[in-house]
C-alpha cells in the first residue's frame, strides 16, 4: 500500500533528522510526496494529516505549511501533491504556485500550461518565503 509506504519514509527521515541534526539548525522537508486524500486511499485521514502527525512530534518538531493551491494539473484532475514542513524555528509565507498552472499568460511558450504541463514537469514551480524567528 503506497499511503503505508510513504509512512514508512516519514519515520525513516523523522528518525534521521532526531539522529543526526541535534544543533539547533533549522529543518526543511519539502518535494513531491504524491500524496493522496482520504476518498481515494478509503482510509480515514489524508496522507499528509498522517505524515505530520509524525512530523510534529519528538525532538526536532515540524509544521506543515499549509498549502492552499493545487501543485500538480493534468488534464482530467488536480492535487496537492507537493508539502512543505519546517521545524518550529521558522515562519513561512503561504506557498505561492506560479502563474504558469492557472492561466494562459502573455509570454513565451512557458507561460502557457499546456506547453509546461507537458514539455517541462506536471507538478507547478512554487515558492515559499522562510524567515528565522530567532
Amino acid at each position: 500500500e503506497e499511503t503505508a509506504l510513504r509512512i514508512e519514509q516519514v519515520i525513516r527521515l523523522k528518525n534521521h533528522i532526531e539522529k543526526d541534526y541535534k544543533d539547533n539548525l533549522p529543518v526543511i522537508i519539502t518535494g513531491d510526496f504524491n500524496t493522496h486524500v482520504k476518498s481515494l486511499t478509503k482510509l480515514k485521514k489524508d496522507d499528509y494529516l498522517m505524515m505530520d502527525e509524525v512530523l510534529k512530534k519528538g525532538l526536532k518538531p515540524m509544521k506543515h505549511v499549509e498549502n492552499l493551491e493545487h501543485t500538480y494539473r493534468s488534464a482530467s484532475t488536480h492535487h496537492t501533491l507537493d508539502h512543505y514542513w519546517i521545524s518550529n524555528d521558522l515562519k513561512s509565507s503561504v506557498p505561492a504556485v506560479w502563474p504558469q498552472c492557472k492561466k494562459r499568460m502573455k509570454g513565451s511558450r512557458f507561460m502557457d500550461p499546456k506547453f509546461y504541463l507537458k514539455e517541462v514537469s506536471d507538478h507547478c514551480p512554487v515558492t515559499v518565503e522562510l524567515t528565522s524567528k530567532n
